[in-house]
């Protein structure tokens, strides 16, 4: 049970610090120059394909193939 919680923070903790490297290092959304649509648009783009690539990354360690 303890390793079960452990494994779900990690790959929360992955998918969150994945993304945030992709929206400020990719998207630039940390500038103040930046639209607000823009940085949205960033937002949900990078997140999603940190958790694509995070949960594809995990869930193939994760069952051993």
């Amino acid at each position: 049970m303890f390793m079960t919680i452990v494994f779900i923070f990690l790959m929360i903790l992955l998918i969150v610090s994945g993304g945030a490297a992709l929206h400020l290092g990719v998207f630039k959304a940390h500038r103040p120059q930046t639209g607000y649509v823009k940085k949205i648009f960033g937002g949900i783009v990078s997140y999603g394909i940190s958790a694509a690539v995070w949960l594809v990354f995990y869930s193939y360690h994760y069952l051993g193939w």
